[in-house]
């Protein structure tokens, strides 16, 4: 029976036995890692096979390895952001969690929206990677809530879209508004204030 697996390496070495399938005694032999411009590779595969383990070497090798940290990569954004959802979950002292309350400011104000605004709104946030669209659009719509139901607005205007979209993104993205509002021939200059915050 044979089973691929990653081993780590360590600075002293054993060899038993000679020639391209020298065999490394396990758990005994600990093998000496390949320098690579002063940098030692942590990670290298091996096979195990008839009680003993063999390093595999050439392409299939570094494949293994790439494809690990390929993985390892995806699998820690995943969890950032799954993480940062698990914090927007957590009630605050009030009860509600952050996403709690982006609810209420939206479900309490759906009726104030128009097709018009609707469609500036999809417009500002087209930018956005279609993955985290949803989200951006939905953080932004609450707090175009808030702001709404703090007015006390009779309906939501191109007013309150473009004070809500700044308080509700961070800095980097205003570069964004600020294109899609000069693609529109609007007017941002009263919103210089909130724009440099």
């Amino acid at each position: 029976m044979t089973a691929t697996c990653l081993l780590p390496l360590f600075e002293t070495s054993y060899v038993a036995g000679e020639g391209p399938d020298r065999f490394y005694a396990w758990p005994d032999a600990l093998i000496l890692p390949q320098k690579v411009r002063g940098f030692y590779v942590g990670f290298l595969t091996y096979t195990y096979h008839k009680g003993g383990f063999y390093l595999l070497e050439g392409w299939f090798s570094w494949f293994i390895v790439i494809w690990t940290v390929i993985l390892l990569g995806l699998m820690s954004i995943g969890g950032y952001f799954m993480f940062r959802k698990f914090l927007k979950r957590l009630p605050k002292e009030d009860g509600m969690s952050i996403l709690d309350w982006e609810e209420h400011y939206i479900n309490e104000t759906r009726h104030l929206w128009d097709e018009e605004q609707k469609q500036l709104l999809d417009e500002l946030v087209s930018p956005v990677p279609e993955l985290f669209r949803d989200v951006a659009k939905s953080k932004i719509a609450g707090k175009i809530g808030e702001l709404a139901l703090e007015e006390k607005a009779s309906k939501i205007t191109e007013d309150l879209i473009i004070k809500g979209y700044i308080v509700a993104t961070p800095k980097r993205d205003h570069k964004f508004l600020i294109k899609k509002l000069n693609e529109k021939q609007i007017d941002y200059s009263r919103y210089q204030s909130l724009l440099a915050k």
